[in-house]
């Protein structure tokens, strides 16, 4: 079923009402029809029975759709306040009192049509090699994408070998008047991995909002989590010829 952009917003509309839902997007083909339906939910209501009312609002709008193409992503406290651009995500490492995993800086550039993300975050007082990432430059969220990409990889370089991140998809969503940046990832070691996923309201800085939100699905993992043994990085250095020396116990 073919849809213009005034069903998309009335079914969306409807869909945001469902119980424990906060939010819900059509994602549309070429053809105009339904190829995802994303919902963002808290955690009172398990997944299938939210489906199901997903599928009855679209029932009622005449729109049948596979229940594969809905997807539902809960978080712990949706209506939490989001992490603001200078605070940081608190963790626990051996040895230490409550080191903190910070954003350092989000450096960005687009030549020939390619985007390159590079993502620097420390750990108290130490730092971790930067996380980088490119791509074609395909737009905002293209663009996102790969800055979630480029945190992913700083945040696995704080980590010891063990353990396993992978991005498994971003969103950039309007929401209650502002935009609202979604992570979704796995994270765990061996076979223990979990599905986690973290939001991050546009703080004026979108790339940055991204990292805080991988850092907010991450947060409760990273608790418990070993790190390497990190290094301070020389403070002449430059991006491409870092010297690292052994931190000081």
């Amino acid at each position: 079923m073919r849809l213009d952009s005034k069903k998309v917003m009335e079914v969306e509309r409807e869909l945001s009402r469902i119980r424990n839902v906060s939010y819900a997007s059509l994602i549309l083909d070429a053809q105009g029809e339904i190829e995802q339906i994303d919902v963002l939910s808290d955690t009172q209501r398990p997944p299938r029975p939210i489906v199901r009312d997903v599928e009855a609002v679209l029932r009622r709008h005449g729109i049948q759709v596979d229940h594969r193409k809905i997807g539902v992503v809960q978080l712990n406290s949706p209506h939490a306040s989001p992490l603001p651009s200078n605070q940081s995500t608190v963790s626990r490492t051996p040895g230490r009192s409550e080191p903190r995993i910070r954003l350092s800086a989000v450096h960005s550039t687009t030549s020939g049509g390619n985007f390159v993300a590079e993502v620097e975050l420390s750990l108290g007082a130490f730092e971790g090699l930067p996380g980088r990432s490119e791509g074609p430059a395909l737009g905002a969220d293209a663009c996102v994408a790969l800055v979630a990409q480029a945190s992913v990889q700083a945040v696995r370089n704080l980590l010891k070998p063990q353990y396993e991140i992978q991005l498994r998809t971003t969103r950039v969503a309007s929401l209650a008047g502002g935009t609202l940046v979604i992570v979704v990832l796995d994270f765990g070691t061996n076979r223990q991995i979990q599905r986690l996923a973290g939001t991050c309201l546009d703080n004026g800085s979108l790339y940055e909002s991204t990292v805080y939100a991988c850092l907010d699905a991450l947060n409760r993992p990273l608790g418990k989590a070993e790190f390497q043994d990190l290094m301070v990085q020389d403070e002449d250095a430059t991006l491409e010829q870092i010297s690292w020396r052994a931190a000081s116990a």
